[in-house]
């Protein structure tokens, strides 16, 4: 992303029309749900979450590249956790548990 930061930017704003960012939205969704699932205790239904998460992810991007990128790929991946990840997890999501692994690890 960094080193093509007007790919993504053209990416960012395409026409609704075209439906492409709705496909990324859709495809942001469905691997998101293969990462994460429902917590027991959820406050906001997973869908919601999941299209919150990765619409406000999108956003983020779109914000740093019409910023001329001010900050570094790790510090925005530490402004990722910190406003969208760490207050999602806890309304919503956890780490989908697979064969083999102990709770709590991915």
């Amino acid at each position: 992303m960094q080193a093509q930061p007007d790919l993504y930017r053209l990416l960012l704003n395409t026409d609704p029309a075209m439906g492409l960012l709705d496909q990324i939205l859709e495809t942001g969704v469905a691997g998101l749900l293969e990462t994460f699932e429902a917590r027991p205790d959820a406050r906001v239904p997973t869908e919601i979450a999941a299209h919150h998460f990765i619409r406000s992810f999108l956003n983020l991007i779109e914000w740093w590249l019409r910023q001329g990128q001010p900050h570094s790929p790790e510090r925005m991946g530490e402004i990722y956790r910190e406003l969208i990840l760490r207050p999602t997890e806890p309304a919503a999501l956890r780490p989908r548990r697979t064969p083999g692994h102990a709770p709590g690890r991915i």
